[in-house]
């Protein structure tokens, strides 16, 4: 297990005088209104090129995003070359500069889906649906994960996805618009309903997207990610043993020449009555092992720039997750 205390983000920290928030808000905004004209007029092609631009021009300025990217790089990929480590960080900075581009002109992708998806393993959406429970549909931040929940959403299954608010209440409207437009149904996590309208999805047999892969003010706990313990939710592991519901995974990968691939993949069922804290630690082990396999396949496609460890586990933490090895391992003794 990695040493909790080598994972430091202070050298990043971005200290920004208080006041220039409300003007970095202010362009952010309109930067958004000029992004979405671009989107209605240019091709995919042409939105995608200028995504890749931007991408450059952030990856030469953003200095200190970079130095986030290149140091969980070298702690997940010690083994790797300094030249390949930075060579996905590059990509990384072209990948996300044309997806952002690529949501802007979702219109497009709407339009051109036939020519530009390949789908491996819908049928798994059938099997969830067929038992009745309810699906869980595990994503992460990798690949062009907004056009995930869409594109279910047009297989005819209802789709409904948690979200947290954004810091601007403009900034959210907009995203909560164009996913609602998409055929999506958004839950608030800040509203006092959430919970039961979350449940009300498995009740109703309908399809959950919930993204797990990062440190987030969620309800989480300490658990294996890439030999490091990482905060990590546990609400898809606690609804998937709460409900019995089948658990996929789904991701949009990019490809070559302006294409995605879409793959689904079956982790399993969980359900369990009266299911233990061992248990919700086992399953969101599972489910981090499963992600780690997916970034492992497509490095420079997963959002590195994100303080994947910025909470450290506390002594408890550390007890409790030797007692989990020390039972798995007489677990598989016996």
């Amino acid at each position: 297990m990695q040493d909790q205390e080598e994972i430091s983000y202070q050298a990043f920290k971005k200290k920004r005088p208080q006041w220039t928030k409300t003007v970095r808000r202010n362009l952010e905004y309109r930067a958004l209104q000029g992004g979405v004209a671009l989107g209605r007029r240019l091709s995919l092609e042409k939105l995608q090129f200028w995504g890749r631009c931007l991408g450059k021009v952030a990856h030469s300025l953003l200095k200190k995003d970079r130095g986030i990217i290149e140091q969980q790089l070298a702690l997940v990929f010690p083994d790797v070359p300094i030249e390949q480590r930075q060579l996905w960080t590059y990509e990384c900075f072209l990948h996300f500069g044309q997806m952002l581009f690529e949501v802007l002109g979702m219109n497009h992708m709407a339009k051109e889906s036939a020519s530009r998806f390949e789908i491996y393993g819908e049928e798994l959406l059938d099997e969830g649906h067929h038992l009745g429970k309810g699906t869980i549909v595990l994503g992460a931040h990798l690949g062009n994960w907004e056009m995930l929940s869409s594109y279910i959403s047009k297989t005819g299954y209802s789709t409904k996805v948690a979200v947290t608010p954004l810091y601007d209440e403009r900034l959210n409207d907009f995203f909560v618009k164009m996913r609602e437009k998409e055929g999506v149904t958004l839950i608030q996590r800040n509203n006092p309903r959430a919970t039961r309208s979350i449940l009300e999805c498995f009740k109703q047999n309908e399809i959950f997207f919930v993204l797990i892969d990062q440190d987030t003010d969620v309800s989480s706990m300490f658990v294996p990610f890439f030999g490091m313990l990482a905060q990590t939710p546990v609400g898809a592991s606690s609804l998937a043993l709460k409900t019995g519901a089948l658990v996929i995974s789904a991701m949009v990968i990019r490809q070559p020449r302006g294409k995605f691939e879409i793959r689904f993949e079956r982790l399993g069922v969980f359900g369990k009555k009266n299911y233990s804290r061992a248990d919700l630690f086992e399953v969101t082990a599972q489910f981090n092992q499963h992600l780690e396999q997916i970034i492992k396949r497509y490095p420079s496609q997963w959002a590195w720039f994100h303080r994947r460890w910025k909470h450290q586990p506390e002594e408890k933490d550390i007890l409790f997750f030797k007692e989990m090895m020390e039972f798995q391992r007489k677990t598989k003794k016996g």
